[in-house]
């Protein structure tokens, strides 16, 4: 292929890239980014005189290489309801309150504390190990 039909695969990629992007299709746009930089890779080794190559390649392989850490930070972290957080916070609460009985300050306001999102979190959820919690 000569370089300006490289060039002009580069660009259609890179729109696909970007539209996808913005869509939040991230996988698709990870592949347009690589395909464009692939094409623009090839356009200069076929002589294209297209200046800062190189820097719009590695513009793409960069956001490719953000795209890939969002979607595996995403994929690692599932949100946890709020009433699984609830009795996380309630857990915290009753440690703290077991710390500050032993100085004899406010333990029984945290533990209070504590009580209350445990009943909240149980009402709350559907889910029968959490009412069991």
């Amino acid at each position: 292929m000569d370089s300006a039909a490289l060039e002009l695969d580069a660009v259609k990629f890179a729109k696909s890239a970007v539209f996808n992007d913005q869509k939040g299709k991230y996988n698709e746009a990870v592949f347009y980014y690589k395909e464009a930089a692939q094409a623009l890779i090839y356009a200069g080794m076929a002589g294209s005189k297209l200046e800062n190559i190189q820097d719009k390649v590695n513009e793409y392989l960069d956001r490719v290489q953000a795209l890939h850490t969002a979607v595996q930070a995403q994929s690692r972290e599932p949100l946890k309801p709020k009433q699984q957080l609830d009795l996380e916070r309630a857990c915290f609460l009753v440690t703290q309150a077991f710390e500050e009985g032993e100085s004899g300050n406010g333990a029984v306001e945290l533990y209070t504390q504590a009580v209350e999102l445990c009943i909240q979190a149980a009402s709350e959820t559907p889910d029968a190990a959490l009412q069991g919690n």
